[in-house]
């Protein structure tokens, strides 16, 4: 019932991001919160969890990244183009999209597909018809 609620929020929440920054300005960073979250929940799965023992899809998912990383990062090391400042902000920007379906992965890991499924669309509607009266008006 926890998982259920919390998919629903994480999915409002999301979804109507911009309109609520400007109501609260916190929440403009609940995306990059979400995916810190799943890079803290990834990191203690692997070290506290499994004793540093990685499982197979870990370990893969983690040589991409860091392949992912390495790449984005010798542009800037080899021609200095922006201060590193803004390098580790750009990365941390185009890490946060993996680290978030990290999020999911590991709080609703527990959740059978169909029951998932079934509340994303019943949210999803249920926000495009607001999006939809809210256009017509």
């Amino acid at each position: 019932m926890v998982l259920k609620a919390g998919l629903t929020a994480m999915i409002w929440i999301l979804a109507f991001q911009s309109p609520l920054e400007s109501v609260w300005g916190p929440l403009s960073y609940i995306d990059e919160l979400v995916a810190l979250f799943g890079a803290f929940l990834g990191l203690h799965d692997i070290v506290f969890v499994r004793k540093c023992r990685p499982s197979k899809d870990q370990l893969w998912m983690g040589i991409l990244l860091l392949i992912f990383v390495a790449i984005g990062l010798a542009g800037n090391l080899i021609y200095r183009y922006q201060p590193l400042k803004c390098v580790i902000i750009d990365l941390y920007t185009n890490l946060k999209f993996f680290f978030a379906i990290g999020t999911g992965y590991y709080l609703f890991a527990n959740l059978s597909w169909e029951e998932t499924k079934k509340i994303a669309q019943r949210n999803a509607a249920v926000i495009a018809g607001i999006l939809f009266v809210i256009f017509l008006v």
